[in-house]
């Protein structure tokens, strides 16, 4: 059931009228269509949906129409593409190279590293034990396959999160690649992007940078350039547009690599196989205008990348104010770092997190946790450390089994977070 009130605390940006115009511009937030009223607490498995990003969407795909035909809808189709990539560009923070259509970021984290690795000499690939497993597996399986050795950083499991350092003490003249995931998808920890790549680039300055960003790009700005990456990806499904497809940005180096899957007679730097679909980009547009409504609200600039900065900026301190309720309390309602049987992955300093708290319960399944909240109103969702799950590294690197996700984003309010909190005692059996 969704809590009474929306009411936002003082030290966040987002006050009670702007958080009633952001939820108004979003579907099913208070209630799922099929299972009626619920508290959604699940936006690491997808975000909530922006009405604008479904109905630009739909409207586009209804359209039969290619973009490359002689026609005038042809030309309002491949018009709109070409200002949505502008509008990727402005998301990305990247002025140069060039944006790739994928089916998921999985796909297009594994193209990357096939076409870094089949170029290069040999030598060591590094990955972290931070990581989701699309970047991770695609850096050890293209290793594999092409006989680099792959190097695996260990998750410091006090912190919940890598470090420069880390990577530093890894690094090598001859690493020909490394990936970085931005945000954690299971500690919720957000990394130093631009101090990696520099520690990185101080010793080997050719090493093909691979982020994932699929967790951090409903939670903060993104600075691809500025961080000196390669390469930066994230889906539209998980940053309120939809689910079909992603997008990535890359430097005109890895543009312009030789790649084997390239259809015959396209330009070097081309990487598109088939044709995109268009509707994606109508919604990426859709949310870049709702990014430039949300950043209105904190900045007088009028340059589109400063209102999405702006926006985002935002977007991280309301969501900061949510983790600490959650971690550490509100008023009389005790957090989960007052329970004796909780155990929060990842150390309880707020600094870097973003969009995700996990925690495990002394002796109890996280599926029976997230069962007993859901059979009150609150939708939250579990991670596995089992073979093929995307949580395995970080899991293993914790020492635990399983463990419980609250996830967020700028539009979850405090009252939400209050509502987990009040039934959090008796769910786990600890009043």
């Amino acid at each position: 059931m969704a809590p009474d009130s929306n009411q936002t605390a003082s030290n966040s940006p987002i006050d009670d009228a702007l958080m009633a115009q952001i939820r108004d511009r979003f579907f099913h937030v208070e209630s799922d269509p099929i299972s009626g009223p619920r508290i959604f607490l699940e936006s690491g498995g997808g975000s909530l949906l922006l009405k604008a990003a479904i109905e630009r969407s739909a409207e586009i795909a209804a359209y039969p129409d290619s973009p490359s035909r002689r026609n005038a809808t042809a030309g309002h189709i491949a018009k709109m593409m070409k200002q949505a990539t502008r509008h990727l560009h402005l998301f990305f923070g990247a002025e140069g190279g060039q944006i790739l259509y994928g089916a998921t970021g999985t796909e297009i984290l594994f193209r990357w590293a096939r076409t870094g690795l089949e170029n290069a000499a040999q030598g060591s690939v590094l990955s972290s034990s931070l990581e989701h497993s699309a970047s991770h597996d695609a850096a050890f399986c293209w290793a594999k396959a092409f006989g680099h050795e792959h190097v695996d950083i260990p998750l410091n499991a006090d912190t919940g999160v890598v470090t420069p350092q880390d990577y530093a003490d890894a690094i090598r003249p001859d690493t020909r690649l490394a990936t970085v995931i931005h945000t954690s998808h299971v500690t919720g920890k957000r990394v130093d992007l631009g101090g990696i790549s520099a520690a990185i680039r101080a010793v080997a300055p050719d090493c093909l940078i691979i982020c994932d960003g699929i967790q951090h790009a409903p939670h903060g700005p993104i600075f691809a350039e500025r961080d000196g990456v390669d390469a930066y990806v994230f889906a539209p499904y998980k940053a309120f547009a939809r689910r079909g497809g992603a997008f990535g940005w890359m430097s005109e180096r890895l543009a312009t690599m030789p790649h084997n899957d390239q259809m015959v007679g396209k330009p070097a730097n081309n990487w598109t196989l088939g044709s995109p679909d268009p509707s994606l980009y109508a919604a990426a547009s859709a949310v870049h205008e709702y990014l430039c409504w949300l950043g209105a609200h904190f900045t007088d600039s009028q340059d589109e990348r400063d209102r999405i900065v702006a926006a985002m900026d935002a977007a991280t301190a309301h969501e900061g104010s949510l983790i600490d309720r959650l971690i550490n309390g509100s008023g009389d309602l005790a957090g989960l770092a007052a329970y004796n049987s909780v155990t929060l992955i990842g150390d309880p300093e707020l600094a870097a997190r973003e969009g995700a708290v996990c925690f495990a319960v002394n002796g109890r399944k996280s599926t029976e946790i997230i069962d007993a909240f859901d059979a009150r109103g609150i939708r939250i969702h579990h991670r596995g450390s089992d073979a093929a799950s995307s949580s395995r590294f970080v899991l293993n690197a914790v020492h635990l089994d399983d463990c419980v996700r609250v996830s967020f984003c700028h539009y979850t309010t405090h009252a939400e977070i209050e509502a987990v909190l009040k039934a959090l005692p008796e769910v786990i059996g600890e009043g």
